[in-house]
């Protein structure tokens, strides 16, 4: 059975945070694939609106079976 492909993204302030979860499923042998929305460092200010969006539209496509912000 093929490992789940998860998408993750958040905000600035969350930055940090996601970036451990994502380490964190990337190690679990039921995650296949995590893509990141964004944002790409601390630093990005993109509203969090864009990653969550980016990451629907992952599932809604049938690109990745479940989103997490």
């Amino acid at each position: 059975m093929p490992g789940f492909r998860i998408a993750v993204g958040g905000d600035d302030a969350g930055f940090a945070y996601k970036s451990t979860i994502v380490e964190d499923l990337k190690k679990d042998p039921r995650v296949s694939t995590v893509i990141e929305t964004g944002p790409s460092s601390a630093q990005d200010k993109s509203p969090y609106a864009n990653s969550a969006l980016a990451a629907a539209k992952l599932v809604a496509s049938g690109e990745a079976d479940r989103a997490g912000k």
